[in-house]
């Protein structure tokens, strides 16, 4: 039986995680869940019941702040519990105000149609200057509040610095022959490129420790310079670059940052072709969620 393990970054919006969970529930998915430290108490019990038939793994909790290392290292934490615990077919990187688009059975017959492609966005290979200098210059102090004082006199003082010194970190790299890429930093991967990930662990802290929104760069780093490359949508000539089918994902950054989806787009969803959207909002449109799962539950008692 040909496994999947869903790798969970969450830190509120707990009700819409147990949906999440509720929708996805099968003995083929195991999930993988991290809870944001600063998130406080939590009941882990009743997340966990949300998905019976599912094994669930909450991972050692860490403080994640955006933009900085912190996010990397969560995400380098869940595909290790995952590896470690099994040998996945796919494994897919979500956040905790995601939901599925298609049930667990539907999801299961779209990546067994693609058994060794690997789901990798790109939005610029190369990246531009201004995406680049996330990597290419020195960014402290990222695991802070960026509000704060410090951290923006901080960020002024140093940027001036490496501004004058002409600081490139990403010199090196590239006159070895690196390349860089961006992109989004969802993912569903083959087992193959999991463990290869892993093992560049050491590498990927060397070069996007003190970095700025790495997450949206390492993983595609490591791709573009590996054979698994080719097993992406990057050179397929129906998908161009900056396609969200690239990872089968409705994001619409047209509309917000991300649009947070609404229940005046519930048609537009539920005939979109994407396995996962983001993001939704319990707060904002509850009713959308509650669509959404009425139809998916429906429509796996109707197979």
């Amino acid at each position: 039986m040909e496994k999947h393990a869903y790798l969970v970054m969450a830190h509120h919006q707990f009700p819409l995680l147990q949906t999440t969970l509720r929708l996805l529930d099968d003995p083929r998915n195991d999930f993988f869940i991290h809870i944001d430290k600063k998130a406080g108490a939590i009941d882990f019990e009743e997340i966990r019941r949300a998905a019976p038939h599912s094994r669930v793994t909450f991972i050692e909790r860490l403080s994640v702040h955006w933009g900085g290392y912190s996010q990397i290292r969560c995400e380098l934490a869940l595909l290790q519990a995952a590896t470690q615990a099994g040998q996945y077919a796919y494994y897919h990187l979500i956040s905790g105000v995601d939901l599925p688009l298609r049930t667990a059975a539907e999801i299961h017959t779209f990546f067994d149609a693609h058994p060794d492609r690997e789901y990798v966005h790109f939005a610029e290979f190369p990246p531009r200057q201004e995406v680049m200098e996330r990597v290419s210059r020195y960014h402290f102090c990222n695991e802070m509040r960026r509000t704060s004082l410090f951290y923006r006199l901080q960020k002024r003082g140093f940027s001036l610095l490496q501004r004058i010194f002409a600081t490139d970190r990403t010199r090196r790299n590239r006159k070895g022959g690196l390349r860089y890429a961006y992109g989004a930093n969802w993912f569903s991967i083959t087992d193959d490129l999991a463990r290869y990930t892993i093992g560049q662990a050491g590498w990927i802290r060397k070069n996007f420790r003190h970095t700025n929104c790495a997450d949206e760069l390492f993983l595609q780093t490591i791709v573009a310079n590996s054979p698994f490359l080719e097993k992406t949508c990057m050179r397929q000539e129906d998908l161009p670059r900056n396609d969200y089918h690239m990872i089968t994902r409705n994001i619409d950054w047209t509309r917000g940052q991300p649009y947070v989806w609404r229940s005046e787009n519930l048609s537009e969803l539920l005939a979109s072709d994407f396995c996962f959207a983001r993001k939704f909002d319990w707060a904002a449109d509850a009713a959308v969620i509650k669509s959404i799962e009425a139809f998916l539950i429906e429509r796996a008692g109707a197979r």
